[in-house]
């Protein structure tokens, strides 16, 4: 498997291998974007895997073994591993390891449902 680092592409992409949190995304995947932008916006730090379409990355049995449809993203923290992304949102919207205390969606009801409307656009 041919991983690519997304070096300097995000700031709260981290060089750390103790991060539990990876991201595995591909360059032109918007669900994959969706992701990335949540947890930029929710300033939660991860460790950024860069996917070849090109070079069959996702059809790896490493790859398959977390994702069976070969598809990105693929997100895994610690032993959760996840490939939807409004599935993937809506996790990270949930947790609270205390790195983010920004919270995507308003606690007012009527912005919330505009929230969740954009955010499964």
């Amino acid at each position: 498997m041919m991983n690519r680092e997304g070096e300097g592409v995000s700031s709260c992409a981290v060089d750390d291998p103790t991060c539990t949190k990876i991201l595995f995304w591909g360059s032109g995947s918007p669900p994959a974007w969706r992701v990335r932008l949540c947890l930029e916006e929710k300033r939660i730090p991860y460790r950024s895997n860069l996917i070849s379409f090109a070079d069959g990355d996702l059809k790896t049995p490493e790859m398959l073994a977390l994702n069976p449809r070969g598809m990105v993203p693929i997100f895994v923290d610690g032993d959760i591993v996840m490939y939807e992304s409004l599935a993937i949102v809506t996790y990270l919207e949930s947790i609270d390891d205390g790195n983010s205390s920004i919270c995507l969606t308003p606690k007012q009801k009527r912005l919330a449902a505009k929230a969740l409307v954009r955010m499964n656009e």
